[in-house]
């Protein structure tokens, strides 16, 4: 076990600190690309899509700009 342990953080001769800040910096930058890769499906990619996903999610615009005839 400790040899697996030695072999495991001992990597290129380098301390055990030196290697989980290289791990921990490798796994949020792998962890970022992934949440980038997952989330770029979500987003719209033309603006007609922008536009039909704005008018789809938020009616309160459909009658912001409506002439009235309680303002004429």
């Amino acid at each position: 076990m400790a040899y697996l342990f030695k072999r495991f953080f001992g990597v290129f001769g380098m301390k055990v600190s030196k290697n989980i800040f290289y791990i921990t910096i490798t796994l949020i930058l792998v962890i970022n690309v992934g949440f980038l890769i997952y989330y770029a499906y979500h987003i719209p990619l033309h603006i007609d899509e922008a536009g039909w996903w704005f008018n789809y999610t938020n009616k309160s615009w459909q009658n912001r700009f409506r002439v009235s005839a309680k303002n004429r």
